[in-house]
């Protein structure tokens, strides 16, 4: 149900993108193709012989579902398809027995297994098959998967038509509104919607047609309606300074935005959180009542309004370093690097553009500065390299020649006390030098010749 809102969705991340301007196992072999015996139904077979998964055992039962990572990690699914389907094939005594014809439509069934391909040759030439109307709708919920979404619409209709019960009709109808959604025509979805409110007014399917509107209702805009976006800021408290700057940010991508001669008709409801959890999840509640599109912030707190949107369904797009934020759920992202990220991208340069493999690290000595220090220390030690040595200082300095030259002695006395060194005494020296042996008592550094 995630998808459905890709549209809107896509549209709030372009938006969000200007205001922030500033801040798939190959089969090794084929099983063989025989034609079933007679005496057989041919159902066990087809999953003994055929439908076996070439780096698992066989399935202790038809309707075992394979874990779809080990499928697709090789696109192996794919070949063991064709198997499968050319099996079928090979019935010759009247229309395939449901149980295999289900398996079938299992092999496209979203979400899990969403293949592309036109399978829906199994449903047509067994319609009397138990299964062949699930497994049509479970085809046209693969193709809108695949985003083809006209495909979508024109075969739900050629279905309702038919004439199917209210579970089927809330089936197709949910994956034909939001088709229409992503083809730019949401009001022909929520009509369909209305339609399936109307007649079957007491099905427990209800509540979920009435979310889905409400999601698709955001994607709707009349002309000149000006959209709303939501903005979470600690505008007071403890982290005041913070949500200041990122105002002043997204006032001046703002300006920016309203010179454009085609700009977006936009307005932003700022909501102070005040650094509080409480303020903020109130906060997010006053914006989904104001019918905004989506929210970004806050910086802090945020996983209190994250869970709070991700409920609500309505996108946030969260301003923190913090890692896992996006994990809350679909309606929860991060615009933000993380410092992993950043020392990643530096270190894979470095190594890979640069061709360096020895580093000296100088960080302030404060918490920001001493978990990058660690990051990069790590990566560097990952990536095969060594650290020469590291330096701190005090983050109000702007003098940092005393640190650089502790490096640049270090790297002199190293080579001085190299021969007179064993290896394991190189070891713990360069272990007491990052930091890591304290108990280490270093030998005094040679006396220098005179000239």
């Amino acid at each position: 149900m995630a998808m459905m809102m890709t549209k809107s969705r896509d549209l709030f991340m372009t938006l969000m993108a200007l205001f922030l301007c500033l801040f798939g196992f190959s089969c090794s072999g084929k099983a063989p193709i025989v034609p079933p015996p007679g005496a057989e139904t041919g159902e066990v077979r087809l999953v003994r012989d055929v439908y076996r998964p070439k780096r698992q055992k066989a399935p202790e039962g038809l309707f075992k579902q394979i874990p779809p990572q080990s499928l697709f990690k090789d696109k192996a699914h794919v070949d063991d398809r064709t198997e499968y389907e050319k099996y079928l094939s090979g019935f010759r005594g009247g229309p395939v027995s449901s149980p295999p014809l289900m398996k079938a439509g299992k092999m496209h069934e979203p979400p899990d297994f969403s293949l592309p391909g036109p399978p829906d040759r199994f449903a047509f030439l067994y319609p009397e098959a138990e299964f062949s109307l699930n497994d049509e709708i479970s085809l046209v919920e693969t193709r809108y998967n695949d985003a083809e979404y006209q495909k979508v619409i024109e075969t739900g209709e050629d279905i309702l038509r038919r004439g199917v019960s209210s579970e089927e009709r809330f089936r197709l109808s949910r994956i034909m509104a939001s088709s229409y959604a992503a083809t730019g025509e949401a009001e022909k979805g929520m009509a369909l919607l209305r339609e399936f409110l109307e007649d079957f007014p007491g099905d427990e399917n209800i509540p979920a047609v009435r979310a889905l509107m409400k999601r698709l209702g955001r994607g709707l805009r009349r002309d000149g309606e000006i959209r709303a976006i939501g903005c979470l800021l600690p505008l007071s408290g403890p982290y005041e300074i913070y949500g200041r700057k990122a105002l002043k940010g997204i006032e001046l991508a703002l300006m920016t935005l309203g010179a454009r001669e085609n700009r977006p008709r936009v307005k932003i409801i700022i909501k102070d959180t005040e650094s509080d959890p409480d303020v903020a999840v109130r906060s997010v509640a006053e914006l989904d009542k104001a019918g905004a599109m989506g929210i970004v912030g806050p910086i802090t707190p945020l996983l209190q309004a994250a869970a709070e949107s991700q409920s609500r369904e309505v996108p946030i797009i969260t301003l923190t370093q913090k890692d896992g934020v996006a994990d809350i759920g679909d309606y929860v992202f991060r615009n933000f690097l993380t410092p992993l990220m950043q020392v990643e991208a530096l270190v894979a340069h470095s190594f890979k553009k640069l061709d360096a493999r020895r580093f000296a690290i100088l960080y302030p000595n404060e918490n920001y500065g001493i978990a990058f220090m660690e990051l990069f220390r790590d990566q560097v030690m990952a990536y095969g390299g060594s650290i020469a040595g590291q330096e701190s200082y005090d983050a109000a300095d702007t003098d940092f020649a005393e640190p650089i030259g502790k490096l640049a002695r270090l790297y002199y006395e190293r080579l001085e006390r190299a021969p007179e060194m064993t290896e394991e005494e190189a070891l713990h020296y360069h272990a007491w030098r990052l930091h890591l042996d304290p108990d280490y008592s270093p030998p005094p550094p040679p006396r220098r010749r005179a000239p």
